[in-house]
């Protein structure tokens, strides 16, 4: 159950139409996540932000929390950047004013609809 945040001082007026559904397709196809409706997007815009000194220049932070993203750097690398790309083209936000961060969560901690935890379906 994949939780995305994204913190931006970028007022949410200026957001293109789909956004929110957007990302959570990009996040779903670089995740390779079975379903999307389990996906949860949180967008936070018109945040106050500094980077690197500079609160003026147009900045984001994304969150991705998820299990099992696994310590695959190659792959965990794969996914910031398509996040990364994927926000600095539709939110024009270069790519040195965004920090991506990825969570892995565990199993144990993350519930399923049903009520029972992501730790109860077999890996």
């Amino acid at each position: 159950m994949p939780v995305v945040q994204l913190i931006t001082n970028i007022k949410k007026d200026l957001f293109p139409k789909d956004f929110s559904v957007n990302l959570s397709s990009t996040v779903h196809k670089s995740l390779k996540w079975p379903d999307e409706k389990y996906i949860n997007v949180h967008i936070l815009s018109d945040q106050d932000i500094i980077r690197g000194g500079d609160g003026d220049t147009p900045c984001a932070t994304l969150q991705v929390s998820v299990c099992r993203i696994g310590k695959d750097v190659e792959k965990n690398r794969q996914i910031i950047n398509t996040l990364m790309e994927f926000v600095s083209t539709n939110l024009s936000i270069p790519k040195d004013r965004i920090a991506c961060i990825l969570h892995d969560l565990p199993d144990e901690l993350v519930g399923l609809p049903n009520g029972g935890l992501v730790s109860d379906i077999p890996k």
